[in-house]
């Protein structure tokens, strides 16, 4: 389970590296924002804890990736093939993403709770028996996946992402918008960082 964790968590990393060449040190937070989606969530629907998780998910992907938007249109995009300055400019905005966290929910730690049928675990033998959750979190991280890569071989989105890390300057030169192209790859990559946040709660 933790393996599938790290799993989407390389996969956001590797997706805007590839494409961009950038490498974020801000990953983390946004990996934290996708947790505390999870939490705000929960805080928001105590009633219906069961279904909290199945909310989160897609809430957390549009929070982290929107984020993640952000700092591309605003940060990364001006230290194109600067990769020093990229590095420290993310750094950066890692300590503002987390003293933002500490200020608005304090640096204590918050306790999403799994779903009932989360809880429990298979036998398979006396002294063999799996957890629901970790077994959930290996699927969940093995969907992620198949979804993402549906999504860059099938869709336009995918076609251009694949263009542009292969060449870009030939991408721009047929007409793909390569800043859009970034934008979006970047708050993708983001997006599944803030998904593994949602795993990591569990």
């Amino acid at each position: 389970s933790l393996g599938s964790v790290l799993l989407l968590i390389a996969t956001g990393l590797a997706i805007t590296f590839g494409v961009m060449g950038v490498i974020n040190l801000a990953h983390g937070e946004l990996i934290m924002i996708g947790a505390y989606s999870a939490y705000v969530v929960q805080v928001l629907m105590p009633n219906y804890i069961d279904v909290s998780i199945l909310v989160a998910i897609p809430i957390a992907f549009l929070v982290s990736g929107s984020v993640g938007v952000l700092i591309q249109r605003y940060v990364i995009r001006f230290l194109v093939g600067r990769p020093l300055e990229t590095l420290l400019a993310t750094f950066g905005i890692s300590l503002i993403l987390q003293q933002t966290v500490r200020t608005i929910f304090s640096p204590l730690n918050r306790q999403v709770i799994s779903p009932s049928w989360l809880s429990g675990s298979v036998e398979i033998n006396e002294i063999f028996s799996l957890t629901y959750n970790r077994l959930y979190i290996l699927i969940f991280a093995l969907l992620v996946f198949i979804c993402l890569q549906l999504v860059l071989k099938k869709t336009s989105l995918g076609l251009h992402v694949r263009a542009v890390s292969q060449n870009r300057a030939m991408a721009k030169a047929i007409g793909i918008r390569t800043e859009r192209v970034d934008a979006m790859t970047f708050g993708l990559g983001s997006g599944i960082a803030g998904i593994a946040g949602v795993a990591l709660s569990q």
